[in-house]
């Protein structure tokens, strides 16, 4: 999913991440941190939780379903915080989910 993923930041570069992270994008500058979700974030919650206030990176959360970022929320509430599903990767659907007022909402 990760290579389905760079498709839509064409010419960047990818780079090494700590867990839990799969890897992270370098775009024009600005890097994207990414992981992929499978119902249990648990390892993402806690790397949130420890690294609270001192994480202020921009995460894209690749999903099933944007239900399963939900428990993420209680730590990336004043994170730059994108989603995309599965599906829409493999549909090379355009647009990315942001967190506003509590729910998901599509860019675009």
């Amino acid at each position: 999913m990760f290579y389905e993923l760079y498709f839509y930041f064409p010419k960047s570069e990818i780079i090494p991440t700590p867990e839990p992270f799969v890897g992270a994008i370098n775009y024009n500058g600005k890097i994207f941190y990414v992981y992929v979700s499978r119902e249990d974030n648990r390892d993402l919650i806690m790397y949130l939780k420890w690294k609270e206030n001192r994480f202020s990176e921009r995460i894209i959360v690749i999903t099933e379903s944007t239900e399963h970022v939900n428990p993420l929320m209680i730590h990336a509430q004043d994170m730059k915080l994108r989603t995309k599903t599965d599906q829409e990767l493999m549909a090379r659907d355009g647009g990315i989910y942001f967190h506003e007022e509590g729910k998901f909402v599509k860019e675009g």
